[in-house]
Parts: structure tokens; C-alpha cells; sequence
């Protein structure tokens, strides 16, 4: 029996991690191509390239799921058309020692991914973030994306983060009347020890009955700053690890800020792992139902299909919580919930 589970475990093992490699080599070339389009002066087919290499293994993670699930259904849908799957059931190995024989190998994959997710790919996709940003303000002065900052009565906006290094620094004071009182743009701000200092500073203050500007190569800038925290949300949600997410809601939480985007960032990075189980428990309910005569080729678009559909199901539930206000563990748990009933009904169904 053990030989025998690890054989359906090879059989499927291979597929997945030969569709995982394709899928995200061929995925990557559309990214390229889609930089291309955004090539400037200084953002340039190099710059392009390390970009959409740097994001290469959010991207892969991103696609692990889906290619697990096609995987299986090719997998075990060759050892079906061979006779081999229905063997190895008459000799007495059940629907469940199949199912694990198929899910203990993608296990390490899970392990691995996760470990990915924490550890490698923040740091790559903030980087790769950043260099494209920092490129690109080098063509336009038009504030980018960037991120808010809120300091009492202060509200700031950068456009990228490197290190202790902010650059396009915009600051909006205000009084306690709510009334703009001082707007000040710095080409850069630049750490040195505990202080801030800004660089090419312009100021306009909003005098009762004028304004006034001035403007200045340096000028010292006192505030406390956490970059860790600024890098944070610099960086969009799903590519951050638990651990930066867990740190921000707790940020936010002090601010009063709602949470519920980043919530549902850390949910769904939490429950990665069972949502990689119910897609392989779907391959293998359906190769044993449905699809069970049907020929290689339906099998594999059908499961691509029903990747697609629960990818837009994910899509879905997730936005849908934010907007109607329900709970966004149960927007991550809802496709999750939906493929592993399905699997189950049909895995009963079978005789």
C-alpha cells in the first residue's frame, strides 16, 4: 500500500510542479510585456526586467492554488485513463489514504510557500515597488501613489521609502478649527541619527490675511518616524508577511482607522494552506465523479474552470465583506467552505 501511495503521489507531484512552472513563466512574460508599455526615460527595458523578476514569486504563490488543483485533475486523470487508479482501488486502498497520498506530498510545497510568503517576498515586492517608483518620479512631479501619514494635526504623503530616506515629502498642517494653516514640499527627507532633516524645502504659510512662502536647502524636521511602519503601507496587503500585517492592524487600531482590508490580508495568507487542501480534494472528487470517462483534455478545462471561478469567488466574497460589512474571516472561509463541501458530497456519491 505504501508503494502505492507513492506512486499516485509522484504522478501528481510532477504535473503541479510542471504546470506551477510554466503557468508562472508564461504569466510573467504577460507582465513584462504589460512593463513594456510603461517604459519612460528613466524606467527603461532593464529596469522593466528586474521588476517583473522581483515579483516573480508573489506571483507564483499567488497562482500555487490554481495549479495544484489542474495538477491533480491531469495527474490522476493519465493514472484513470491507464487503469492504474482504478488497480490500486480494487486492491484495497481507500478514497481517503488516495486523497492523503495525494495532499502529504503538496505539504512541503505549502511549507515552502509560506515560508516565502514571510520571509522572501516583502521584501522583494517592496523593492521592486520602490525601484519602479523611484524611476518614475525621476519623469513626472505629479504625486505618486505613495502612502498618507497622519502626526497630530500633520498630514503627510510621500511617494517612496528607501531605507531612512523619504522622497516627494508633502506636509498639510492644520489647526484645531480644521483650518490648513501650512503646506511644506521637500524634495527629499534624509535620517541623520534621531533627527529628520528636509532637503529643497518650499513653505507657503496661510496667514489671516496673506500667504507666505519661503524656501530653503535644508531645514530640520522634528518628528518621530517608524520607517518599519511606513514600509508597511507603502506596500500593498496581500504581498505583506503575517507578521507585518499583524503590526499594522494594531498601528491602525491606535489611529482609530478601520482595519477590515488588512484583516482580510492576514485571513486569507492565514487559511493559504487550506485553501491549496480544498482545491486538491476538488481535483480528486471530480476525477472520481464528473470527469471520471471524460477525455485529458476535458479534464484539464474543466479544472481550469473551476479555478477561475473560485478565484472570482475570492475576488468576490473579499471586496463584498468590506462593502456589506460582514466578517472578513468568513469572506476568506466562504470559498474554502464552498469547494471542500462540494468535494465531500461528491467524494460520497462515489461507490
Amino acid at each position: 500500500m505504501k508503494k502505492a501511495e507513492r506512486y499516485i503521489a509522484r504522478h501528481t507531484l510532477i504535473p503541479i510542479i510542471a504546470i506551477w512552472a510554466g503557468l508562472t513563466v508564461l504569466v510573467s512574460l504577460f507582465t513584462l510585456l504589460a512593463e513594456l508599455g510603461r517604459l519612460r526615460m528613466h524606467y527603461q527595458y532593464l529596469q522593466a526586467i528586474m521588476h517583473v523578476v522581483m515579483t516573480m514569486p508573489a506571483l507564483a504563490l499567488q497562482i500555487l492554488p490554481v495549479c495544484c488543483l489542474v495538477g491533480t485533475v491531469a495527474g490522476l486523470g493519465i493514472l484513470l485513463n491507464h487503469n492504474e487508479l482504478m488497480v490500486i482501488r480494487t486492491s484495497g486502498l481507500s478514497r481517503t489514504r488516495i486523497c492523503l497520498a495525494v495532499i502529504k506530498p503538496v505539504v512541503i510545497l505549502i511549507i515552502g510557500s509560506m515560508l516565502l510568503s514571510e520571509f522572501i517576498i516583502p521584501k522583494l515586492q517592496y523593492a521592486a515597488e520602490m525601484q519602479r517608483t523611484t524611476a518614475r518620479l525621476r519623469d513626472s512631479q505629479q504625486i505618486a501613489k505613495g502612502v498618507w501619514w497622519r502626526n497630530q494635526n500633520d498630514y503627510m504623503h510621500f511617494n517612496a521609502i528607501m531605507n531612512n530616506r523619504l522622497n516627494g515629502v508633502q506636509i498639510f498642517s492644520f489647526n484645531n478649527q480644521n483650518q490648513l494653516t501650512k503646506t511644506t514640499h521637500a524634495e527629499y527627507a534624509i535620517k541623520d541619527g534621531r533627527k529628520w532633516i528636509l532637503k529643497n524645502v518650499s513653505t507657503i504659510d496661510y496667514l489671516p490675511n496673506e500667504t507666505k512662502k519661503t524656501t530653503k536647502e535644508a531645514e530640520l524636521w522634528n518628528i518621530k518616524l517608524n520607517t518599519q511602519l511606513l514600509q508597511i503601507a507603502m506596500t500593498v496587503p496581500e504581498y505583506l508577511s503575517i507578521r507585518d500585517l499583524f503590526t499594522y492592524i494594531q498601528y491602525m487600531k491606535t489611529q482609530h482607522a478601520k482595519t477590515d482590508g488588512y484583516r482580510l490580508s492576514l485571513y486569507d495568507k492565514l487559511l493559504y494552506p487550506l485553501t491549496i487542501i480544498s482545491l486538491l480534494l476538488t481535483g480528486i472528487s471530480f476525477i472520481f465523479g464528473p470527469l471520471r470517462s471524460a477525455t485529458t483534455g476535458s479534464r484539464i478545462f474543466a479544472g481550469i474552470t473551476i479555478s477561475i471561478l473560485f478565484m472570482l469567488l475570492q475576488k468576490i466574497s473579499g471586496p463584498a465583506s468590506l462593502v456589506f460589512g460582514f466578517s472578513p474571516v468568513l469572506a476568506a472561509l466562504l470559498p474554502i467552505i464552498i469547494t471542500t463541501s462540494l468535494s465531500i458530497v461528491l467524494l460520497r456519491r462515489v461507490h
